[in-house]
């Protein structure tokens, strides 16, 4: 499987700022399939894509809405039980919109093995990330590409269900 299948990255041309109205929309329609295909317990299009890799469902509040929005997600899961997300969005200029959301109220919900749990998001910065990054290289393939071609720094964010 190609690095660039393995993380979902999109095509350079779709990356960039002004394909960020087009990139949105398909976003929506696909994270509306996935949590479908995540919530009957069949296997979704994303944890086929990538090897099989387990998938959660991350609910946040909305920053400017207040709504709640849930968005799969490929995970980790940590030695200490808690679980590992990438704020990757394809490799895109941009952080995805679930990210900016959990910064703004870090007190999220998550869909993981059949239940569903409060839990609190924590982006990790400086030695956490840097501790938590050969994991999530090892867990993510292509992520390391994908940071190669971000221009931004890709955020690690802990999910730590209470």
């Amino acid at each position: 499987m190609s690095d660039r299948l393995a993380l979902g990255r999109l095509p350079r041309l779709l990356r960039r700022p002004g394909a960020r109205p087009f990139v949105r929309q398909f976003s929506k329609l696909f994270t509306r399939l996935e949590r479908r295909l995540a919530g009957s317990g069949r296997p979704t299009i994303g944890g086929w894509v990538a090897g099989g890799a387990p998938v959660l469902v991350l609910t946040t509040t909305g920053r400017r809405s207040g709504k709640r929005h849930a968005t799969p997600l490929l995970f980790h899961r940590e030695v200490d039980g808690s679980l590992l997300v990438i704020a990757a969005n394809g490799a895109a200029d941009w952080n995805p919109d679930w990210f900016h959301n959990l910064v703004a109220d870090p007190r999220v919900d998550v869909d993981v093995d059949g239940a569903n749990c409060s839990a609190r998001a924590t982006v990790l910065e400086g030695g956490d990330r840097e501790a938590a990054w050969p994991a999530a290289l090892q867990a993510f393939p292509g992520l390391e590409a994908a940071q190669r071609e971000a221009r931004r720094g890709i955020p690690l964010v802990r999910v730590t269900i209470d």
